[in-house]
């Protein structure tokens, strides 16, 4: 089990994980402090992990948040080219939809 270490400030920036039984991306994204796209990116996944299988995690740095319907990176980037660059880079996306999480 995965239970020695109990918060996302217990691992290096980027690790390998084992998934446990019953756990989601969803989930491994919430625990980690990370995305559930990066957690795809990173791994090359088609489906979700099964128990046992290992896994990269990279935590990303920055404020959760869940996109809203008039949100657009441009606007989350206060405009600033660069600030939009480190969004998508860090989040691993090219663009949002509603109820999407990601880190500013």
């Amino acid at each position: 089990m995965n239970t020695i270490l109990k918060s996302p400030s217990d691992f290096r920036e980027s690790f390998i994980y084992k998934v446990e039984e019953g756990e989601s991306l969803s989930d491994v994204a919430e625990k980690f402090h990370t995305t559930i796209t990066a957690v795809i990116s990173e791994n090359c996944l088609t489906e979700e992990p099964t128990a046992g299988q290992y896994i990269v995690v990279t935590k990303i740095h920055g404020k959760k948040h869940v996109v809203m319907p008039k949100d657009d990176i441009f606007s989350l980037a206060g405009g600033d080219k660069n600030r939009m660059l480190e969004i998508t880079s860090k989040n691993k996306i090219d663009e949002l939809y509603v109820g999407q999480t990601i880190y500013l």
